[in-house]
């Protein structure tokens, strides 16, 4: 066993850029530490073999950001990786969630055994205040640690915006199941003025809908991000973002640019919030967005030091989770930092 070896996993390999944002992110800071991570992603996270190998040949488990405690999509993700938990404390090695969102958990049984296993883990760094209230109404104590996508340091300065102005939607084909007509409407009125980019960050989700809108508007193109560093130039590039989906408003921070959010999860009303009261730009959180609303940001975006100051902020924070993070395996696995 390699003292300086932890397993790692999370909805990795499943082609969601901002998982796999995530996945670099915690990475590249475990071995600016001297720790070698061993991921387990994709398939791998399905086979017994591949998962007991992993977690007896290193020191310990790291759950690595993300939505994975959760039964809002399927209880399938919350009893898998609660599952995982059990394996590794059976085997003996301690576990450490960071920069978890905790939650929607709905049911007594779930929120039950939710309880019980998380009260034995080692660490339980959390990604936001309202995973936080989440621990708190279970009963287990969580640290503050920020979204591990915010270990990125603050981006360069903002691109020039283009001309004319290019719209990024990124939207969860999930999120607007039973309205495609209604985005198909707005999406060609913007059609009708700006340059539209349909960007699906899950494509495997978000890409038939994606296309579904694109076909009407002989403007419009579908462009699917092949790596984070894709992504983040993509968006970079944009003049707006909408979006459904939480890490493409995270990606628009960090570019400086305006952004509207659609609450398709709670988790995004939450980082709008969040933003906001950090002295960031004030984010327009709606059901559905207007025109106006484009035509009001396109026309008078917020100042650049909000996006740094707000992201400045984020990034801090999460740096500083991830010390303690790194403080509670240092002391868990015998403090082999030599």
């Amino acid at each position: 066993m390699n003292p300086k070896r932890v397993a790692i996993t999370g909805y990795y390999g499943c082609g969601n850029i901002g998982d796999e944002a995530l996945r670099e992110a915690i990475v590249a800071a475990l071995v600016d530490v001297g720790i070698t991570p061993l991921v387990i992603a994709g398939h791998d996270r399905f086979r017994p073999g591949k998962i007991v190998s992993a977690v007896r040949g290193t020191v310990g488990v790291v759950l690595g950001g993300g939505g994975l405690l959760q039964n809002a999509t399927s209880s399938r993700s919350l009893y898998y990786y609660l599952g995982l938990i059990k394996l590794a404390r059976t085997l003996r090695r301690p576990v450490f969630l960071v920069g978890q969102g905790l939650g929607p958990i709905t049911g007594t049984f779930a929120r039950a055994v939710t309880r019980r296993v998380l009260s034995r883990v080692d660490y339980l760094g959390v990604r936001d205040q309202a995973s936080r209230d989440l621990a708190v109404q279970l009963g287990i104590a969580a640290a503050l640690d920020g979204d591990l996508f915010f270990l990125n340091p603050p981006g360069s300065e903002p691109e020039s915006r283009p001309d004319p102005p290019r719209i990024g939607v990124a939207l969860s084909g999930r999120s607007i199941a039973g309205r495609l007509a209604d985005w198909r409407r707005f999406t060609a009125v913007l059609a009708a003025r700006y340059e539209i980019v349909f960007i699906p960050f899950f494509s495997r989700e978000d890409r038939a809908t994606a296309e579904k809108i694109a076909a009407d508007l002989p403007a419009a193109r579908v462009e699917i991000p092949g790596s984070v560093a894709a992504a983040q130039a993509l968006i970079g590039g944009l003049s707006l973002l909408i979006s459904s989906r939480l890490h493409p408003l995270e990606f628009a921070l960090r570019a400086g640019v305006p952004m509207i959010a659609v609450p398709a999860d709670p988790k995004i009303a939450a980082f709008g919030a969040e933003i906001k009261a950090l002295g960031g730009p004030d984010i327009p959180c709606v059901e559905f967005p207007r025109s106006d609303d484009v035509i009001a940001l396109l026309g008078n975006p917020p100042p650049e030091p909000r996006f740094v100051a707000a992201y400045t902020a984020l990034h801090q924070r999460t740096k500083a989770g991830f010390g303690r993070f790194l403080t509670a395996f240092l002391q868990q696995t015998g403090g082999n930092d030599d």
